[in-house]
Formats: C-alpha cells, sequence, structure tokens
C-alpha cells in the first residue's frame, strides 16, 4: 500500500522539515528518488521501464501516487527542506536522484544532490551554463546560434520582455512597460520581443552522441496580463524544412560538446520570418516527454537514466500518432471538496481539499488525434468540459455548506427563543 508522507515542520535550530513516518526501507537495487515540482510525468515514465520511484513534489496528486511507492509532500523546494525530507526516510542504500520541473534552477540544490547522491540529471555546472543567461547567450554568439537581442539594462523602448533568470512554464515574464513589474535587475534579463511560431525541441545526450526526440507546437493562454507567455500546452508536431532541421541538429551538438548536458533535455525556439531563434534551454525532462513516453518500450526516462549509466539508447516504436497535452488553469479561486473519478484523459489530477487561486494550474489534459487541429480543439473541448465542471462543483459546494451554516444558525435562535 502507497504511503503519503505528509512533511511537517519540526521545531530546531534547523528549522527543517522532516516526514512524519521516518523509516522507509527499500531492498534489492538502490531505491529511486524523483524530486519536482510535480513528479508525476517522470514517476510514469519510469514505471514503464518497471521502477515505482519514491516521489517528493508540492502536490502528490492522485496518479502520481499510483506511480510511487512513496510519496512525500513538500512545503517548498528549498535545498535544506528537500535534504532534510530524504534524510528522514531512513534508506539503507544511498539513492538514485532524479529530478524535473523547479529544481534545475536551484544551484544550491543541485550541488547539494550531485554531492550527497547518485544524480541521474545534469549536474550542477553544465546547468549553470544555460540557466545563467549570460553565459548561455555569451556561448550561443560563440557559437554562432541565432537569438532575440538580450540585454542586462533595463531598456527605454518598447518591445522588450522581461524574464526572471529562474521563470518556468512563462511565469516571470512580463512586458518591460507592465506596471505589475516588480522585479530586481539582478534577477531578471531583458530579451527583444519577436513574432513568430513557437516551438521546442525534445532531445537525448550522452557522452558520445544527441538524438532529437522530436519538434513540438508550443502555445501560451489567451489574453493573460500578467503573463502574457504564460505556458498553455504542447503538441508533437511542428514542421521544418531539411536545412534548418539539419542547422538546429548541428546547434544542439555544439552546446552539448560545451556544457557536457546528459540525459532529457528541451531546446525553446521561435521561427521568425524563416530564421530560427533561440530562446531558451530546458536542462531536465520537460512536459513534452509525454508527447513521446509510449514510443518507447520502457519509456523516455529509462533512456535519460541510460545516458548517466553508459547503456545505449532503445529504439523508438514507429507511431503515426498526434499526442497533446493542456494545462488546466482555475478560471476562479475554488476548492476539489470531493474525491473526483476524473475521466482518462485528465492527469495531474489533484486531491480532495486542495484549494486553488484563480489563474493556477489545476490539471493536465491529454488527447490523442490524427491531426494537430484536431488535437488542439479535443483539448479545448476538454478543457471547457473540465473547467464548467470544477467550477460548478465549487459553487454547488458553496451553497450547500451556506445553507448548512443558516439552518445551524435558524436552529440556535429557535433553541434560544423556546429557552426564554
Amino acid at each position: 500500500m502507497l504511503l503519503i508522507l505528509q512533511c511537517n515542520q519540526f521545531r530546531g535550530k534547523q528549522n527543517l522539515y522532516k516526514c512524519s513516518q521516518p523509516g522507509l526501507v527499500e531492498n534489492g537495487n538502490a531505491p529511486v528518488i524523483v524530486v519536482a515540482r510535480s513528479a508525476r510525468l517522470i514517476a510514469e515514465s519510469l514505471q514503464r521501464a518497471g521502477i515505482k520511484p519514491i516521489v517528493l513534489d508540492l502536490f502528490g496528486d492522485v496518479d502520481t501516487q499510483l506511480h510511487a511507492t512513496h510519496c512525500c509532500l513538500l512545503q517548498n523546494l528549498s535545498a535544506d527542506h528537500i535534504i532534510a525530507t530524504i534524510d528522514s526516510l531512513n534508506l539503507k542504500k544511498k539513492p538514485y536522484i532524479i529530478y524535473g520541473s523547479g529544481v534545475d534552477n536551484n544551484s544550491d540544490l543541485l550541488e547539494q544532490l550531485g554531492f550527497q547522491f547518485y544524480l541521474l540529471g545534469n549536474n550542477v555546472d553544465s546547468v549553470r551554463w544555460v540557466r545563467n543567461p549570460e553565459l548561455f547567450f555569451g556561448l550561443l554568439d560563440d557559437l554562432g546560434i541565432t537569438h532575440p537581442a538580450v540585454r542586462f539594462d533595463r531598456p527605454l523602448a518598447v518591445n522588450w520582455l522581461l524574464k526572471r533568470n529562474n521563470h518556468e512554464g512563462g511565469t516571470g515574464i512580463t512586458f518591460v512597460q507592465c506596471p505589475e513589474t516588480s522585479f530586481l535587475d539582478d534577477q531578471c534579463y531583458y530579451q527583444k520581443q519577436l513574432d513568430g511560431e513557437a516551438f521546442s525541441v525534445l532531445f537525448l545526450a550522452n557522452d558520445n552522441s544527441c538524438r532529437i526526440i522530436g519538434l513540438n507546437s508550443q502555445w501560451v493562454v489567451d489574453d493573460n496580463r500578467q503573463y502574457p507567455y504564460l505556458f498553455r500546452g504542447v503538441i508533437n508536431r511542428f514542421e521544418l524544412t531539411r536545412k534548418h532541421f539539419l542547422r538546429i541538429s548541428r546547434w544542439i551538438e555544439n552546446i552539448v560538446s560545451v556544457t557536457g548536458l546528459k540525459g532529457l533535455n528541451s531546446l525553446d525556439c521561435l521561427l521568425v520570418d524563416n530564421e530560427i531563434m533561440v530562446l531558451e534551454l530546458n536542462p531536465r525532462p520537460s512536459a513534452s516527454v509525454s508527447l513521446y513516453d509510449s514510443d518507447y518500450q520502457y519509456g523516455l526516462v529509462k533512456q535519460q537514466i541510460a545516458s548517466f549509466t553508459g547503456k545505449s539508447w532503445d529504439k523508438p516504436i514507429e507511431q503515426q500518432q498526434v499526442n497533446g497535452c493542456w494545462v488546466c488553469y482555475a478560471p476562479c479561486d475554488l476548492m476539489i471538496y470531493e474525491q473526483i473519478d476524473w475521466p482518462t484523459w485528465v492527469v495531474d489530477q489533484p486531491l480532495a481539499g486542495t484549494v486553488f487561486s484563480q489563474g493556477e494550474p489545476v490539471c493536465t489534459l491529454i488527447a490523442t488525434e490524427t491531426s494537430l487541429t484536431e488535437v488542439k480543439q479535443t483539448l479545448r473541448q476538454r478543457c471547457d468540459i473540465i473547467t464548467r465542471n470544477i467550477t460548478r462543483s465549487t459553487f454547488n459546494q458553496i451553497a450547500s455548506l451556506s445553507k448548512l451554516d443558516n439552518d445551524n444558525d435558524s436552529g440556535e435562535k429557535h433553541e434560544q427563543h423556546c429557552q426564554c
């Protein structure tokens, strides 16, 4: 039976957190631990390879639990908290660590994970190359790789974007002239705003070679004033000419040769007037992994493990499916009051009792069709269904509780009247 380990704060000089039920022991091979903001995608892929990991993430979603032996709910992604949580498990063998979103932008955490455990992910030195904007865009310039203009002092002109150094999923990207802008200059950089077609390149790398897994169309949430580039979804289709494909393949090989990147990584790009512009690089498994995971008998994360253990990659299964995923954001403040029997096309399924503020991600929707247009249409329809139902459920529950409160108030008043 799966144990959900709620990490509670303990009182001490270090003010750290630990699991409330320590003493878990893994028998046989060394345990695998997944650490991420949301670990469902990696845990699900690992299960294809016959590996059920221990999961540390911020949500403990219903389906995440199904793919894990144990699930620790983190309070935050700080290095001290995560290291203390792992230590509290009292594992007999040093674990392997695979990390996802929210970890690669924390150099202190990466350094400690790499020092204390077996890290099956890019080390802090490789990550620093692509997460430090001055290093990354300087490297692109040295390699002759085109990208939008970048600067580190605040521009006076419009059509510039302000980007936080550690942003994810489009949060932390806004227009320079946006009045809500409150980031300090040493926390961000500025990138010229360009209009074009956004796409990403999912690739594998090891000491000897690179393999492009796929090209993906990306799109953002419509009319989001605070974060105009907030990630909405991705589909495993994007058309490039052979010339462009060979160019971007060469770029990836050159970046990998300098940075030492390994495993699964994703390069975000923009196609502008028939020219490719590199925007950024995510040195970890990205959301697009889910679009190709079934193309490999043992999943894509197994290929990441192979990258760090000197083993060869599996050959993909030839499939023609068009796959997509779509993040469903809360249209208003709401709460999942009861455990929902979610459709099979809903993943990252929140637990009953989870509260969401307007604009926060609630779940992820998936779809498979025969064309990009059909996938996007299906995802949009499914998002409407989920949004409508969870909103109605919240308001119905609030109305029910309000009626109950009113009935209780009436009963108390009636009782007081009788006593008089």
